[in-house]
């Protein structure tokens, strides 16, 4: 995680599911 950055996808993917998550409640 240090020398690897985050793509713009997995960002994406992992609000989704955040939202999701939240969304379910």
């Amino acid at each position: 995680m240090a020398n690897k950055r985050p793509k713009p996808e997995e960002i994406v993917s992992k609000l989704r599911q955040v939202e999701v998550l939240m969304g379910q409640g």
